[in-house]
């Protein structure tokens, strides 16, 4: 499936999204545009595991997870509001752990395919730690990381704050992290938006 165009021609009709729900309603739709033959099914459950997009096509499934991660963004003329989330350690870990659940839907048979989609206008994010030694690191997603193997917190993080993200993460592949941009609102800050595409298949 051509995620990538997919991705492309959707950033041409909407700059930004409200929501994470906003992101992947229009996500689905764009999808339906460019396949007109493929059925859509959202929030998905697979035994005890939810997938955020599942496509049929082709007698194939595809299962998509994504994220949509926000700084403070005020565009008054379409009236957006985005806050600033925060907690970036937290959100890079769940990102990867995207990629650690479409990886056993696929090992399960469950899906032919997976995608991790991640948007964000947070440079944290794309941007590498400034020392390794920093508690998040195994998890960070800057450009030109790679993610493998096992990951885990490093010692000096607090436990306390990471509530049900204190496991590791083990990933059977390898996953090159890339970049790219999305959309550049110039007018306002924190208006350039990226996003990176993994790939999970066999």
């Amino acid at each position: 499936m051509d995620i990538d165009t997919i991705v492309k021609n959707l950033s041409k009709e909407r700059f930004m999204f409200y929501s994470e729900a906003d992101f992947k309603f229009s996500l689905a739709w764009q999808i339906k545009e460019y396949y007109s033959n493929t059925e859509i099914r959202l929030e998905r459950r697979f035994n005890d595991k939810y997938i955020d997009v599942v496509i049929l096509l082709n007698e194939r499934t595809y299962g998509i997870e994504l994220k949509y991660k926000t700084r403070q963004l005020n565009d008054l003329e379409e009236q957006y509001n985005l806050i600033t989330q925060g907690a970036q350690n937290l959100g890079k870990y769940d990102f990867i752990k995207d990629v650690m659940r479409l990886e056993t839907l696929l090992n399960d048979n469950n899906i032919d395919e997976g995608y991790a989609i991640w948007l964000t206008n947070d440079h944290l994010y794309w941007s590498e730690p400034s020392k390794d030694s920093v508690g998040y690191f195994e998890f960070s997603v800057h450009q030109n990381a790679t993610k493998k193997g096992e990951l885990n917190w490093k010692q000096n993080i607090n436990r306390v704050r990471l509530g049900k993200r204190k496991k590791k993460i083990i990933l059977d592949g390898i996953y090159p992290i890339n970049w790219e941009v999305y959309s550049n609102i110039e007018q306002v800050n924190n208006g350039l938006f990226k996003y990176s595409i993994n790939r999970i298949s066999h």
